[in-house]
């Protein structure tokens, strides 16, 4: 005899697999709104890119940078994923800008980081797009008008200057190591003040920095007559407070003009001499031009006797004239 069929009864659905009261479409709109907000932000990036680029650019056409920032792998930090350190983002950077430059070679170190930089900084630090802990890691655009904005900020602080100024111009890094300096000099600059990396942002000159008139003051390498009035800028560690043992670094005359002459006593032929060398230009360029005194002379002539020349790591002391006979 057949076994009887058992009556068919329905599976029990469970819970977390039941959509019958699902809603289509419910978040078609939020995410189409999003995905139109980061084409919005990116879009954004790209032209702020393009606009960072001055008249001393070796491209400037919309077509070029676009395509160049096209063939960057902003994805790899700026779709969410897991959190990013400084570590990482900072080799994602190297590979990405040494990359840009090798795609087009008018393209210098130093004009690469900043495309990618000012990208950055709109599509992160304003877009708020990008994983978790990218705004804290990202670098500010390296130009002139951060070097001179951190001048007043970081007096007294000669050797994270000296780190940050070690080129004059965009156009003089032209390597990757040239600019790991300069972001190096740049943390232990925020670390001083207090902020994030990007942050130092906000003592950016743009283009409020002052077009300095033909008449400025300024200085110039070239021979110094000591039995003349001059200054002599000499080199020691903070704690060093014995003058026996402070290093001459250089002679400074008095203006002729509007122009200082400076002699230069040592080479900078090994990382020591160099940093000496560029600490003392620092000061040289903050006494004598940025600060825009009156009469930069007497200031240095008074700066000699403050507390904050003895303690500083570069030591002027100043030389009247000498005696006849």
């Amino acid at each position: 005899m057949k076994n009887a069929r058992r009556p068919k009864t329905k599976p029990k659905l469970l819970d977390e697999y039941d959509f019958s009261k699902g809603v289509r479409g419910k978040y078609a709109k939020r995410y189409a709104d999003e995905s139109n907000r980061r084409k919005i932000i990116l879009d954004y990036a790209k032209w702020t890119a393009l606009s960072a680029l001055r008249s001393g650019a070796p491209i400037k056409s919309r077509t070029d940078v676009y395509n160049l920032l096209d063939d960057v792998a902003f994805g790899d930090i700026l779709r969410p994923s897991s959190p990013i350190e400084a570590a990482e983002f900072d080799a994602w950077h190297e590979a990405e800008t040494v990359s840009l430059c090798a795609r087009n070679s008018l393209v210098a170190t130093g004009w690469a980081a900043k495309l990618i930089t000012v990208y950055l900084k709109t599509a992160s630090y304003v877009g708020d797009l990008g994983r978790q802990g990218l705004r804290e890691v990202i670098h500010p655009p390296i130009d002139a008008g951060l070097r001179n904005g951190l001048v007043k900020p970081l007096h007294g602080h000669s050797d994270i200057l000296a780190e940050i100024r070690c080129v004059r111009t965009i156009k003089d890094i032209k390597d990757y190591p040239t600019y790991r300096r300069i972001i190096a000099g740049c943390r232990a600059a925020a670390q001083e003040l207090g902020c994030s990396l990007i942050e130092l942002e906000q003592f950016w000159l743009g283009s409020a920095t002052p077009v300095m008139p033909k008449s400025a003051w300024c200085w110039k390498e070239g021979a110094v007559d000591k039995s003349r009035e001059h200054f002599e800028l000499a080199y020691s560690d903070v704690n060093t407070q014995d003058p026996e043992k402070w290093i001459p670094v250089a002679l400074v005359s008095a203006p002729s003009g509007t122009t200082f002459r400076v002699q230069f006593l040592i080479e900078p032929s090994n990382a020591e001499s160099r940093k000496m060398v560029d600490d003392v230009r620092s000061e040289l360029d903050f006494y004598l031009v940025e600060k825009k005194e009156p009469d930069p002379w007497r200031y240095a002539i008074y700066h000699c006797g403050t507390g904050a020349n003895v303690y500083s790591k570069v030591h002027w002391s100043y030389h009247p004239t000498a005696e006849p006979g």
